[in-house]
């Protein structure tokens, strides 16, 4: 008879998450894992697969639990007005002192040591984000909220590059009294 699953997946998904976001992919150990979720590495590479493949999960489960509902809003309501409320939010957690910037956007700044698939889920993900801050700034032009000369697309490659920027420069303590001023002038360009 086989042997049931003693763990809880999403569990386990949640440490290794916990462990990659803190540490960054490259630093983070097969034995990092195995400590952090409490598998042995049997049970880790038949379940999940070498670090790559894991790391490739993660993400999927970061983009699931973390940053689909963060972004919700702005699919459900895409007004300039979620747009600003979405600056805002990011203004305040890159502003927190424990802020590990983006595991997702993290993921793109160390694209050199992570595996391809690790990578086609987060390019996967930019080009996703991208198309939601789009699709706002068409929604928002429609409505009168963001003039008509602006280029959508090139604004919504303008917010990837901004949120991308803010992960990395929000994790450096001296920066953060910048922020709120960062995120006024990303609020200036949609008018």
């Amino acid at each position: 008879m086989a042997r049931l699953k003693e763990y809880n997946r999403d569990q386990v998904l949640e440490r290794a998450t916990e462990v990659f976001w803190g540490k960054g992919y490259e630093a983070t150990s097969v034995s990092d894992l195995v400590k952090a979720t409490g598998l042995n590495s049997a049970s880790m590479y038949k379940d999940f697969g070498n670090k790559d493949a894991f790391f490739e999960q993660v993400l999927e489960n970061y983009e699931t639990t973390k940053l689909e509902p963060f972004y919700r809003v702005l699919v459900e309501e895409p007004t300039l007005k979620s747009l600003q409320d979405f600056f805002d939010t990011v203004a305040y957690y890159s502003a927190l002192k424990e802020f590990r910037g983006c595991l997702m956007l993290n993921s793109v700044a160390e694209q050199r040591y992570i595996g391809p698939k690790g990578m086609k889920r987060a390019e996967k993900y930019c080009v996703k984000i991208t198309q939601v801050f789009e699709n706002v700034i068409c929604s928002a032009q429609r409505a009168g909220e963001i003039p008509k000369e602006k280029n959508p697309q090139e604004i919504a490659n303008f917010i990837l590059c901004f949120l991308q920027g803010i992960s990395a420069y929000g994790r450096v303590g001296d920066h953060k009294k910048n922020i709120k001023s960062i995120v006024d002038m990303i609020k200036m360009t949609l008018k």
